[in-house]
């Protein structure tokens, strides 16, 4: 693949990295305990919703759980979950609406953790500022 050594340095350039689509990714802490099948299926479940709604491939996609967090919420140890996901484009009104329902059904249905006790920060990165493979996908 398209990969050279700038004059002088070691660093490595990749040529073809903006031509990539980017890293969408999930970072989600949970209050409660997950056991594994479980994990693993929400994992699953929100990586294919974050490829459809996104539009990018699922080979892209990286889904984070962090489970049985010692978190509060208004000063209430009840179950919530807070989360970061982000994404070289596609972070708009409409995807993150899609998103935000998609992750609160399955908090709720398979956690028990209440819509309105889950927050997530969306986030459009810039193509430098996301590495990937050894380099950034800026190049």
């Amino acid at each position: 693949m398209g990969e050279e050594k700038e004059k002088g340095e070691n660093i490595i350039k990749r040529d073809d990295l903006h031509l990539l689509p980017g890293d969408p990714s999930l970072v989600i802490h949970v209050s409660c305990e997950l056991g594994l099948g479980i994990r693993a299926d929400f994992m699953k479940e929100m990586s294919k919703h974050i490829a459809e709604t996104l539009s990018k491939p699922e080979t892209y996609v990286c889904v984070c759980v962090h489970d049985d967090v010692s978190m509060t919420w208004g000063g209430k140890e009840e179950p919530c979950a807070l989360g970061t996901l982000k994404s070289i484009g596609g972070i708009n009104l409409e995807n993150n609406k899609k998103l935000m329902q998609k992750l609160c059904e399955i908090l709720e249905r398979d956690f028990m953790i209440p819509k309105n006790r889950v927050y997530v920060e969306f986030v459009d990165m810039e193509r430098e500022n996301c590495g990937y493979d050894g380099a950034t996908f800026g190049g």
